[in-house]
């Protein structure tokens, strides 16, 4: 055994694993702290002899014992994944950070999957985060990582969440643990391939009163994206145009700049009033797009074919403002919590086509513009009652909320022979309101039976939505849905950190407006794209087993799952007059059966391992038209941290994806990695940190297969992605803060989660 009077003389730098072993023996694992767990008695709380002890305190500024606090946590519903405790993440992008989160992947096109599946919904703090949801790529890939404390996957939310979202919830957390009184702040420069950018962050508490403010800009017009795209389409019923070919270069650069300041008044223990503010700025230029599309005969001989130069810009811009009033009745959790907010936004569109050549066929016209603006508002107003009893052992949570989304959007197309002689085709605008109305109660009671724990919950939901088409001879349609939506759960407990999950939920996903408009809208030569006002809200009914374990060095769950939809909305083509129709309907049903799994090592002191994965088997079939499609999908990454003695932070990801599975085909499967270090300098004031992704090659493709049984399309998307960075972050301030929010998302897991944060959500 080392003697301890040698291991409190030991550096930092130098004190060997065995010596960290003897220190930490009586310490609890960080995970059992957090969950309430008592310490084993440590080598300071035994009796020893006086002459022992005060040996030990004459040299106790010496002795210093530190425990890493886990960063991820997961109870079997939810998952957090703590991004302050991951170092790494520093000079990063929100996108690139969730590359590392269990249960999430992001394929080479930036599109994110919860579970394998891709319709989930996107909440900030606790809220739905609309502007969020439709534009992530670009707001994630502009998003510095620091600017999120925690990320929640919810693959089980409960009553009180929105029903919509098959897959579940993905939540950002933006809010931080802070210490009282005092300010905190950081600036932060980044530099890389694909953009550039900068951010800043303050809090402030004084007294009763806690505000912080979060800027980000990012901008990639120094290096813009390039990426091109090949479609093969083959017509099987016809000889004449038998093989169609259409080829596009692209370049696109953007600029984002998006903020949010909180506030909030705790003027007693009772009551907490909040007021927060978003808004976001973003803007797409398309320099110049060269395309060209030809159509074959079966011999391959030219029926037709032209060119053309796409050039035009896009814009997106919203703002979104909340308020809320939190009173507790009692110090245990019995609360009232009425929340508002209100949420404004813009997006306009310019295109113009430059039809350069043509042969065997002739347009009426050389240059075609089409332009689109959307003025989009919603108000929400939501009441919450949370009531515990019985000693704190039963809850009964219940609530009601209304939401209302009304849209204006204005379309035109302009067609001539000169850019600035264009004459507008009637036929071919919509002046269109739009508008989304949701009334939605809920009702849920909590329960704990000794070691075992008991959710159960229901939530009704009306949906009213459609739109009044005015330049569409006035063309009015809408749809009415009810939904009924139960949950349900059963934990049992072995300890704080160990137990075992039973639980039944379902979801709900609305068709979108546009699925339902029945207007045929041309988006290619020979493509039509229309809606179908008949669809109702498919239902996903999803059954699974979790079993759940931390240890001191090792933790993470391992769990299988069924789930099933019996009315699937289907977007599927079919061939008419040698024009390809693309709409949608109920005629889906898709069965999935998954075995899913993460584990977190801590291997020695500052050395760390992530491992998740998943196998899942997928089964789709539709009636009229009769499609069916199966297979195995298989899903796993990995991250690795490492901080040495010296204070250099070194990490490295990655990950696969195998095909994803369609009713009418598949596409190809992607992978990911990446590499990074950081270290601090100035008693860590300054942060450096360099990275690198996607570095093995020059550019990547992306293929995707569709058979209709009359049509066989193959189309490839390729885009250079690799990249390089670096970034410096300045912290300052004498104490972090913490800007407190009202209770109106509740914290399910209270086992795992502490302190005393309020965070809202509607």
């Amino acid at each position: 055994m080392i003697p301890l009077s040698s291991i409190l003389r030991l550096g930092a730098c130098a004190a060997l694993p065995a010596a960290f072993s003897f220190l930490t023996a009586g310490a609890t694992n960080p995970a059992q702290q957090s969950a309430g767990q008592t310490a084993s008695p440590s080598v300071t709380d035994r009796e020893l002899p006086d002459s022992v002890a005060g040996a030990m305190y004459e040299d106790l500024d010496e002795f210093v014992v530190t425990a890493e606090k886990p960063i991820i946590k997961s109870d079997g519903a939810k998952l957090t994944y703590d991004v302050e405790e991951d170092i790494t993440s520093k000079g990063t992008t929100a996108l690139d950070m969730l590359r590392k989160v269990p249960m999430v992947s992001v394929d080479g096109q930036d599109n994110i999957r919860i579970n394998g599946q891709e319709n989930f919904k996107i909440y900030v703090n606790g809220k739905e985060d609309a502007f969020l949801s439709a534009n992530y790529q670009k707001v994630l890939k502009a998003m510095p990582a620091e600017s999120i404390s925690k990320v929640e996957v919810i693959t089980d939310p409960d009553a009180k969440y929105d029903a919509e979202g098959t897959a579940g919830i993905l939540n950002l957390i933006t809010e931080r643990s802070r210490k009282d009184e005092g300010y905190s702040g950081s600036l932060t420069a980044n530099f890389s391939r694909l953009n550039a950018g900068a951010s800043a962050f303050g809090g402030l508490k004084k007294g009763k009163v806690n505000a912080n403010l979060n800027i980000n800009y990012a901008d990639n017009r120094i290096f813009s994206m390039h990426s091109s795209s090949d479609r093969m389409q083959e017509y099987l019923d016809s000889d004449a145009q038998h093989l169609m070919h259409e080829h596009a270069d692209m370049k696109q650069n953007w600029h984002y700049f998006g903020g949010n300041a909180a506030l909030s008044w705790e003027p007693d223990e009772r009551n907490l009033f909040t007021l927060s503010v978003d808004g976001t700025l973003m803007k797409a230029k398309v320099p110049g797009t060269n395309g060209y599309a030809e159509m074959l005969d079966i011999n391959g001989n030219k029926v037709w074919s032209y060119s053309r130069i796409l050039t035009g810009d896009f814009s997106n811009n919203s703002i979104s403002a909340d308020a809320s009033y939190q009173h507790d009745f009692s110090p245990n959790g019995h609360k009232l919590i009425l929340s508002y907010q209100y949420n404004f936004g813009t997006g306009d569109m310019n295109l113009m086509n430059d039809y350069l050549e043509s042969q065997g066929m002739t347009f009426p016209y050389r240059f075609n513009h089409q332009s689109s603006y959307t003025y989009m508002r919603s108000h929400t107003a939501q009441a919450d009652y949370i009531n515990p009893f019985g000693e704190g052992k039963h809850t009964l949570e219940t609530g009601v909320k209304g939401l209302w989304r009304h849209n204006n959007s204005y379309g035109s197309t302009s067609n001539g022979n000169s850019p600035d002689n264009l004459i507008t085709d009637a036929a071919e605008s919509a002046d269109a309101i739009q508008f989304q109305d949701i009334y939605a109660a809920y009702a849920s009671y909590t329960g704990q039976f000794g070691a075992i724990s008991a959710k159960a919950g229901l939530r009704y939901e009306h949906t009213h939505m459609g739109a009044n088409l005015k330049g569409s001879s006035g063309n009015r349609f809408s749809s009415n849905l009810d939904d009924l939506v139960p949950n349900a759960s059963l934990t049992y407990s072995f300890s704080p950190m160990h137990n075992i999950r039973a639980a039944y939920s379902m979801r709900i996903s609305r068709p979108t407006i546009e699925q339902i408009n029945p207007y045929q809208m041309q988006v290619e030569t020979n493509t039509v794209r229309t809606g179908n006002p008949d669809l109702t809200s498919e239902k996903s009914h999803r059954a699974s087993l979790t079993y759940t374990n931390f240890g001191t060095t090792v933790g993470g769950n391992i769990g299988v799952e069924y789930s099933r939809i019996n009315n699937a909305i289907v977007s599927y083509l079919y061939l008419r007059d040698e024009i390809l129709y693309e709409t949608a309907a109920n005629i889906g049903h898709s069965q999935r059966a998954a075995l899913t799994g993460f584990l977190t090592w801590q291997i020695i002191p500052g050395m760390r391992l992530n491992v998740n994965g998943s196998a899942e088997y997928v089964d789709m079939e539709s009636e009229s038209p009769r499609f069916h499609n199966s297979g195995w999908t298989f899903n796993y990454g990995g991250s690795w941290d490492y901080t040495l003695p010296c204070g250099i932070a070194l990490s490295a990801y990655g990950g696969q994806k195998t095909r994803n599975i369609s009713l009418q085909g598949h596409s190809n499967g992607w992978y990911y990695y990446g590499i990074g270090a950081s270290r601090d300098f100035f008693g860590k004031a300054l942060n450096v940190s360099v990275r690198a992704s996607q570095f093995l090659q020059a550019n990547r493709k992306f293929r995707n297969y569709v058979n209709t049984g009359n049509l066989i399309s193959n189309s490839t998307w390729s885009a250079s992605q690799w990249d390089v960075g670096v970034s410096l972050t300045w912290s300052f301030g004498s104490t972090k803060t913490k800007v407190k929010s009202t209770d109106a998302r509740i914290d399910n897991d209270d086992k795992a989660e502490t302190g005393s944060s309020r965070q809202g959500a509607l």
